[in-house]
């Protein structure tokens, strides 16, 4: 996932504190990845921009007449694999979520995701086809990561100090 270049500068700000060298956040990304599928779960429930809230467009009338009952109405869903690869983490295997000291990739083995996410198509109507389902809400997902990155930096720091009154 993206994020705007504010935003990824003071996560950066954050990761330079005084005199402690931030080698692994595996730890925060754990974490974070809780958020991350909280925050996919309310997107695909609220069927909005996940970035700005707006609402996705509308199904096609004549397309929502294919969808199986009980699916008609939801966009972004007819069994439920684009869904689950964003919310369920490890018990989807379309699921992506690889965690590495300094990063984390997070996102969607469904093939059919990555068109809904970035195409700039448009429908015969004229209604834009694309409905971004992966993102993160900014400032408040910021504002979360940011708090799991000073706790780790804390937890570090006392850990460090509790090292050198043993040693």
């Amino acid at each position: 996932m993206d994020w705007p270049v504010g935003p990824t500068h003071q996560v950066r700000q954050t990761l330079r504190a005084p005199g402690i060298a931030i080698r692994d956040l595996r730890p925060v990304w754990k974490r974070f990845v809780i958020t991350l599928q909280s925050r996919h779960r309310r997107t695909f429930d609220s069927m909005a921009d996940p970035f700005t809230g707006a609402a996705w467009t509308p199904l096609d009338p004549d397309y929502a007449k294919t969808k199986p009952a009980g699916t008609r109405k939801k966009i972004l869903y007819r069994t439920g694999r684009l869904r689950k690869s964003m919310t369920m983490g490890g018990k989807s295997a379309d699921s992506i979520i690889i965690l590495e000291p300094k990063r984390i990739t997070y996102g969607s083995r469904v093939p059919y995701g990555i068109f809904h996410q970035v195409t700039e198509r448009i429908r015969k109507d004229g209604a834009p086809r694309k409905r971004r389902f992966r993102g993160m809400k900014v400032p408040d997902d910021l504002k979360i990561l940011m708090g799991f990155l000073k706790t780790h930096i804390v937890s570090m720091a006392a850990r460090a100090r509790r090292g050198s009154v043993n040693a």
